[in-house]
């Protein structure tokens, strides 16, 4: 006879969790699935030249060719392979962080406040593999800085764990710039944006110890030395490295080309005003937060609140921007870009909401 309890409290609790989960596997196995498609006819085929021999470039600012050669050579040139291998990339960068950035705050709370590792983990998961929504299977660049990403704030966050002077704070520390330093060889303005937020997050975290920051930068900076040793010992010289990025500068500064920094710079000014316009109900409570904390006299979180606010949406839109190559566009519901406002426009309302 088969006897059947009644369902708890803590049984009710994990269907949340059953289902996030549910739907993060099922959505890395649907990626997973459609790795044998065809080719992307935009820049995948240069992603898949480049791996298959960086040699023949002769420009270019980032050494992902050179560290996806291998890669692509070990699992014998097969493209399928190839791209199970970055979502295989992608899913354990992923889970690296986010079971770090849980171990960081159960530890800040005492235990008071155990989140449940399965959902968070599924959690990730889903917003990690909207990657796919808008970037093509084949590992480059862009899969690689997200990645070095992950991996970076993972480390970063388990630094902040250790105190400042200690054996534990260098080797964790030096560990981050490793990372850091493979993020600036792969794309370096992504590189650097990491770093001021990190730099940011660490003089917070340590109230503004301007002594604990030196500590930090300089174990970064070892730790970048260390990855930029590696690489320009093994795999490509300085001089190569440079007349490649310098090549890249001339061809980007070439006439009517069409990649201006000064372009972007205004045209993801009108982005980020276009956004502001459509979605502004996701920035009301960044304005409700701002306001609270006068009403509270706390003008400094207040600052900082918005200040902080105000970046993430610059840096979300400019990167967007140049990605797609915004000029003088016009969007609607039915345009893909207006998804990329709104997706913004979601992250915008969480960050706001936490910091009320």
């Amino acid at each position: 006879m088969i006897k059947v309890r009644a369902l708890r409290q803590d049984d009710w609790q994990r269907v949340p969790d059953f289902i996030l989960g549910a739907l993060a596997a099922g959505l890395v196995l649907l990626i997973a699935w459609s790795c044998s498609r065809g080719l992307d006819l935009t820049d995948e085929s240069h992603y898949l030249l480049d791996a298959l021999n960086p040699a023949d470039s002769v420009v270019g600012a980032s050494a992902s060719p050179q560290f996806l050669k291998p890669v692509f050579a070990a699992l014998g040139h097969d493209i399928s392979l190839f791209r199970l291998t970055g979502l295989t990339f992608l899913v354990l960068s992923t889970v690296f962080l986010t079971l770090r950035a849980r171990h960081l705050v159960v530890n800040l709370t005492d235990g008071r406040l155990c989140l449940s590792a399965q959902g968070l983990v599924a959690t990730s998961l889903l917003g990690s593999l909207l990657y796919y929504f808008w970037f093509i299977r084949s590992p480059g660049y862009n899969l690689l800085i997200v990645v070095g990403s992950y991996f970076f704030t993972g480390l970063f966050l388990w630094a902040l764990e250790a105190i400042p002077g200690t054996r534990a704070f260098s080797v964790r520390t030096a560990c981050t710039g490793v990372l850091w330093g493979f993020c600036l060889l792969v794309k370096f303005p992504s590189a650097f944006a990491l770093l001021g937020l990190a730099g940011v997050t660490f003089l917070v975290w340590h109230s503004w110890s301007w002594r604990f920051a030196g500590f930090f930068v300089a174990h970064i900076a070892a730790g970048a030395a260390i990855s930029l040793a590696l690489y320009f010992i093994f795999i490509q010289t300085p001089g190569t490295w440079i007349a490649r990025a310098y090549g890249m500068v001339q061809l980007l500064q070439s006439p009517g080309f069409k990649s201006s920094p000064i372009r972007y710079l205004s045209q993801s000014s009108r982005g980020l005003l276009n956004a502001l316009h459509v979605f502004w109900p996701a920035f009301v409570p960044l304005v409700i937060g701002f306001a609270t904390s006068l009403a509270t006299r706390d003008l400094g979180k207040a600052m900082l609140r918005t200040t902080i606010g105000f970046l993430v949406a610059l840096a979300l839109f400019n990167g967007l921007a140049v990605h797609a190559g915004f000029y003088g566009w016009q969007f609607g519901p039915h345009d893909l870009f207006f998804y990329y406002f709104f997706a913004t426009a979601l992250v915008l309302m969480t960050i706001a909401g936490a910091a009320i």
